[in-house]
């Protein structure tokens, strides 16, 4: 691996996803012992997004051809895509290459935002299943957070180079979207978002 794209604590135990071949890590911080646990989700080239779940689980994304893997850090490492797997990974649907960002959202769902179409996907813990949340609007998404407002904030590449148009995605948590114009200059992407307490 040449870099790590993602990373997350789960109590003591800090995760990390790697580039090249996308092995999962873990570091426990009282030991001080580092782990490779091993591929989650078989032959990808890049764990792209880890997010810590509020349920104790660790959920991660991997692509090229998009796909979620939860963790419970709790039970043995036995990955593969069937019930009783752990980690257990689901292709995201919409064949997307990327999904480069997660959230928590105020309803226990977990938000995936997928790059190239700019999908937004919702994965329930209860039930296993994961549903289009947004159908995407040609621009990828590379960043999202959870505000304290119980709101959430994705943010894109822009469609076009000449209009720059970038944005910033907002849903609201009656699950209605709008969009903020990205005003910021010429970047590519809105490539990272973090929330303070409003």
């Amino acid at each position: 691996a040449e870099k790590v794209p993602s990373r997350a604590c789960v109590g003591d135990t800090l995760y990390g996803g790697t580039d090249f071949g996308a092995y999962l890590f873990s570091y426990d911080t009282t030991s001080g012992v580092t782990t490779l646990l091993g591929q989650p989700a078989g032959a990808k080239s890049t764990v792209d997004a880890l997010l810590a779940g509020e349920d104790g689980l660790l959920y991660g994304t991997c692509g090229s051809g998009a796909v979620l893997f939860v963790f419970d850090p709790s039970q043995s490492w036995d990955p593969g895509g069937d019930e009783g797997d752990n980690p257990r990974y689901f292709v995201v649907p919409g064949f997307e290459t990327h999904a480069y960002a997660m959230a928590w959202g105020p309803d226990d769902q977990v938000y995936i935002s997928t790059y190239v179409e700019g999908r937004i996907y919702s994965y329930d813990p209860e039930n296993k299943e994961i549903a289009e949340d947004y159908p995407g609007g040609g621009k990828g998404i590379y960043s999202m957070v959870r505000g304290s407002d119980g709101k959430l904030y994705a943010g894109t590449e822009f469609g076009d180079a000449d209009e720059m148009d970038h944005e910033l995605l907002v849903r609201h948590e009656d699950g209605t979207y709008t969009s903020i114009p990205w005003v910021c200059g010429w970047e590519d992407a809105v490539t990272a978002l973090a929330c303070g307490v409003n």
